[in-house]
Formats: structure tokens, sequence, C-alpha cells
């Protein structure tokens, strides 16, 4: 509510739309290739098509999340929220990423063969969604 605003992101870069005007968010005076946004508390969470994460305040300032530190070096391919948790899929990884903390727990590890499709919550089970099934931890 107190945002009002929308964002969206396209191959020419991120921008916000209110009732008064649209307006591109820049990270350092350059264009924003974002591959997928979530809104968390307070701030959107922008993950890059290069595999950086941001944090962007309502004002459109911009904070870079050091997560890579966190998922051991693996690059960030996705992000999802559910449950106000952040998760990281990786190439052969699920991550629960704790933002307080800047921590990351491992949740499943899948070989090259998979690939990720989606995430959700079923009752005390995580479903992952992947291009031969569904995956169901417990």
């Amino acid at each position: 509510e107190k945002w009002k605003s929308i964002y969206f992101s396209s191959n020419k870069g991120l921008f916000r739309v209110t009732k008064q005007k649209q307006t591109e968010i820049k990270l350092h005076g350059e264009p924003i290739n974002i591959s997928k946004l979530v809104f968390y508390h307070d701030y959107l969470l922008a993950l890059t098509a290069d595999a950086q994460l941001y944090k962007i305040s309502q004002h459109n300032s911009i904070q870079k999340v050091d997560i890579q530190s966190a998922l051991k070096g693996q690059l960030p391919l996705g992000i999802k929220m559910l449950n106000k948790e952040l998760y990281v899929f990786t190439k052969n990884s699920l991550f629960r990423y704790d933002l307080k903390k800047s921590f990351a727990e491992k949740i499943i590890s899948i070989n090259e063969d998979f690939e990720w499709n989606d995430l959700t919550v079923l009752g005390n089970k995580l479903v992952i969604s992947t291009n031969k099934g569904y995956i169901i931890t417990s």
C-alpha cells in the first residue's frame, strides 16, 4: 500500500510506474538487467542476469547483497519468496537464505540433468517442480 508502485523489468532495464510517472531505476547510471524481482518487508530483492542480488528501497536506492559468500561460491540462478523466507536456486542446489544473518542453509542438491522450475509449500513440506517431475522434501 505505501509503495503504490508497479515495478517491471525488460531487456531495456528496470522501471517503476506510479500514477504520476514512469522512472527507470539505474545502477551507477547504467540500466539493470533483472531476471527476478521479489518483495520482502520494506524493499524489493532483484536478481540480475549476471547472478548479483540487490536490495531496492521504496526510494529507489540500491544496495548489493553478498549472497555468493553464503552460497559457498555457487551462483544464484533464481529466487522465490515463500512464507517470508527467501529460497535461492543454483545450478545444483536449493538454499534457504536468511537475509538478516546473511546465512544460507542448503535444502537439497540435485544433479545437472534436472532444471528448477518452481517451488511451493504444501503443509510442512517443500514441493519442488523440475523438468523431470516433482521433488518433495520432508
